[in-house]
């Protein structure tokens, strides 16, 4: 049988000196067990807390024959000095009590089941069983729970008989000796072997921040407590530095992110403008340069989408037909075109060239492009192929 441990009972219980009675090596270290331990292992809900043996970190917990194993990296005996992590214990706690209590509310007075409880360093919550669930509901939720907060009722453990506790809830099969139970007021009475906050003013606050559709309900996410005023208080410092290098007052950060934003947009309007200009005079002068109707040419001094609008226009606009490749950082590009005055089919050529390079790509009888990693090969490909255009 899995024995309770009394001292998850004082969430601030977070130092002990206990004696090793078992110590089991193995590759990451030693396996660790004590007469007693104030380390919460990981369950119901609840991470495990972190901390040190004899200033050693304890990389891992586990529950073996009765007794908590602690993974340290060196061998130890004798009495050792558990330390868990105050700032840790204290968030987690925080976070497992608001699900106590936000689910207790939801399911109390929205009849919603709690389905899974979630959290991780940047957020915590809940999945509930809503078939409905809006904006509104979640305001509504919020202030329910800080108004139970500030009436700071104790959250109570209790050791009730299996008599006791069938009177509130219905007892799935355990593998405790004895029960423990978590009660606050009439909201909540929930088995659980968790730490929890004595009373819910060490919640501080909670804080709703979005929640998503699942298929069995809803998950609501939510910060409170240290959790909350870490996180904000990064985030504050972020915008803040937004707005210093937006030269703006940190309320208006929105309004200079947005000024940013058409700056940016119509500087790139503006380069378009000049690359779509410088396009089409580099198309006029490849047409001036190469007097025969058929292009057969590299280019490596444009990117893929230019080459492509430099190809359009060629055939578009000066009655040209091309067996062309763009070399650009490292990738080939091939587009085979021909203005209507010639009648071979693009897209077969094209099968050709892809065949041999291993280019993806394909299009129509009259023009067809694609590429692939670029071989040195690819100009003199396309000139034999052109040979039999002629």
């Amino acid at each position: 049988m899995r024995l309770l441990n009394r001292y998850y009972d004082d969430w601030m219980k977070t130092s002990l000196q206990s004696k090793v009675i078992d110590r089991i090596k193995e590759e990451r270290g030693y396996w660790i067990a004590c007469e007693e331990s104030v380390f919460y292992v990981e369950g119901g809900g609840m991470a495990s807390d972190r901390g040190t043996l004899n200033d050693l970190t304890v990389k891992a917990l586990k529950w073996e024959n009765g007794h908590i194993y602690h993974l340290v990296e060196e061998p130890l005996e004798g009495v050792v000095t558990q330390q868990v992590d105050v700032a840790y214990r204290r968030i987690k706690t925080q976070i497992h009590s608001a699900q106590h209590l936000m689910c207790g509310i939801m399911n109390k007075r929205y009849h919603a089941p709690t389905i899974s409880f979630f959290n991780d360093a940047v957020e915590a919550g809940a999945e509930m069983g809503f078939t409905a669930f809006d904006h509104a509901l979640m305001e509504e939720l919020e202030q329910l729970c800080n108004a139970y907060i500030c009436m700071d009722l104790p959250v109570e453990i209790v050791y009730p008989t299996k008599e006791e506790a069938l009177r509130h809830v219905a007892l799935e099969k355990t593998d405790h000796e004895e029960l423990r139970a978590v009660k606050i007021g009439d909201i909540d009475y929930n088995m659980c072997g968790c730490v929890q906050v004595p009373s819910l003013r060490h919640i501080q606050m909670i804080k709703f921040q979005r929640f998503e559709k699942t298929t069995r309900g809803y998950r609501i996410y939510f910060l409170c407590g240290d959790q909350l005023l870490h996180t904000y208080g990064k985030q504050l410092e972020a915008l803040s530095s937004c707005a210093k290098k937006l030269a703006v007052p940190l309320l208006e950060s929105a309004a200079g992110v947005d000024r940013l934003q058409n700056e940016l947009k119509a500087a790139k309007q503006e380069e378009q403008n000049w690359k779509n200009q410088y396009v089409e005079l580099y198309a006029k002068q490849m047409a001036e340069t190469h007097q025969e109707p058929l292009i057969v040419a590299e280019i490596d001094d444009l990117d893929t989408k230019m080459f492509t609008s430099l190809c359009s226009i060629l055939v578009r606009n000066y009655e040209k037909s091309l067996l062309c490749v763009c070399h650009h950082e490292a990738r080939a590009h091939v587009v085979i075109a021909h203005a209507p005055s010639m009648t071979f089919k693009a897209n077969a050529l094209f099968q050709q060239v892809g065949k041999r390079f291993a280019f993806k790509g394909g299009g129509s009888p009259f023009m067809a492009q694609g590429g692939g990693a670029y071989e040195a090969g690819i100009l003199a490909y396309l000139q034999e192929l052109a040979k039999d255009l002629t």
